[in-house]
């Protein structure tokens, strides 16, 4: 019963320890682009990019536009119900 006690105290440390770590690192992330006001370019380092994946914040880039037309008129599809 001890053994079983220390190893799920030792996990739990660990895992609150690790979550503890990533949640100061991405803040650290957030401040530091705050202050550099780099949000709307790419990310400025590791940490930085690591901290927009973790939050899901992302720079998309535009590429080259669909050059093909829609299919059909253009128009959405009728839904059946007006006269």
């Amino acid at each position: 019963m001890s053994m079983i006690f220390v190893a799920i105290v030792t996990c739990v440390i660990f895992i609150s320890g690790a979550v503890t770590g990533v949640i100061g690192l991405v803040s650290l992330a957030v401040h530091r682009e705050e202050r550099n006001h780099t949000l709307t370019g790419p990310p400025p380092g590791y940490m930085a990019r690591a901290a927009r994946r973790l939050n899901g914040v992302h720079v998309r880039i535009p590429g080259p536009r669909e050059t093909t037309p829609p299919a059909g008129n253009g128009r959405p599809a009728a839904t059946g119900n007006s006269p």
